[in-house]
């Protein structure tokens, strides 16, 4: 659950179809077993997570990945038998951030959070 709304697919055998990024996340807890009416549709472990929102300060947060070849080791261990060594080849840019603040102070808040991926 993603701010008390159900996320779960019924298409996709029950996957969540809706995956919040990293930064817009405040909270998250695991409720398991003895579940409240709130959360008891489902057996097992339900996961609710709350995102972020805004204040009456502005406040925001920016990052950069990147993942290269060149910046990757060899393993050092070849496996069984002397297997060839490997190198991870994949090359992958993540880039976002996010953003919150007030719109009309004490009344109104505001709150963004963008992620992009590319790779190969």
């Amino acid at each position: 659950m993603i701010n008390g709304v159900g996320v779960n697919s019924v298409t996709w055998g029950g996957a969540a179809t809706v995956t919040p990024n990293e930064e817009s996340i405040q909270s998250v807890r695991v409720a398991t077993n003895n579940c409240s009416a709130l959360y008891g549709r489902n057996d097992g472990a339900q996961i609710i997570v709350t995102s972020k929102n805004g204040a009456n300060h502005f406040h925001g947060s920016a990052f950069f990945k990147v993942d290269r070849p060149g910046l990757n080791a060899f393993q050092k261990w070849d496996g069984p038998n002397n297997a060839p060594t490997q190198r991870d080849t994949n090359r992958f840019n993540q880039s976002g951030g996010s953003l919150g603040g007030p719109i009309i102070h004490n009344k109104l808040f505001g709150f963004l959070s963008y992620q992009a991926n590319e790779g190969t």
